[in-house]
């Protein structure tokens, strides 16, 4: 009987740690946590890294991404297959209109005119899911994420917010906005592309 309960605690005491392990998988930045992988679909996705867009006091939101492969490389990320995930943690309030001329501005600086040609009528549609999602408060979270099958598809604080965006050259330009050669942040590229550690 003594026996069977130090087994029974031993366990319990493995059991325990585990758990504790496996919540300690988890990068913290700004206060707030992010998991070291997520599923997407059947897909585990893996954080390639997070950082945070702005300067000293000016700090507008916590990013990471989530991709299937870990890589450095920015230009070979924006290409890889399969789904991939951009989650931003508000740390400035911030209304549709300021989202989108946001958007609209890091598509024109860092794509090129034949990318931007290829978009179409994307950047209209993804301008009408955040009208939807309407404004964001600080300790937001917005969620946009790509699938090869659905196209892109925005999500406010894990509630799906409109239509969604189909096909990959939207999600693209949307990438190149935080990693592409012309990335509005340095630092938080560098972040992203996990060229620095966070804590």
């Amino acid at each position: 009987m003594q026996q069977l309960l130090s087994r029974t605690f031993c366990f319990a005491l493995i059991l325990s740690l585990a758990c504790t392990a496996e919540s300690a998988l988890a990068r913290s930045v700004e206060g707030y946590s992010f998991e070291e992988s997520v599923r997407q679909g059947g897909t585990v996705l893996r954080l390639n890294g997070v950082g945070v867009r702005g300067a000293s006091v000016f700090k507008g939101y916590v990013a990471a991404l989530y991709v299937p492969e870990k890589s450095g490389d920015a230009l070979w990320l924006i290409d890889q297959p399969g789904p991939k995930r951009v989650q931003m943690r508000m740390l400035l309030g911030a209304d549709a209109e300021l989202f989108i001329k946001a958007v609209h501005g890091g598509i024109q600086r860092t794509s090129s005119a034949g990318q931007i040609a290829e978009l179409g009528d994307s950047i209209l549609a993804f301008d009408a899911d955040l009208r939807r999602a309407g404004a964001v408060k600080p300790g937001d979270l917005v969620t946009i994420e790509y699938d090869p099958a659905l196209g892109t598809h925005l999500a406010l604080n894990g509630r799906a917010v409109g239509k969604g965006v189909a096909g990959a050259p939207f999600f693209a330009a949307f990438l190149r906005i935080f990693i592409g050669l012309h990335a509005q942040d340095p630092r938080l590229k560098a972040d992203l592309l996990g060229a620095r550690g966070a804590s």
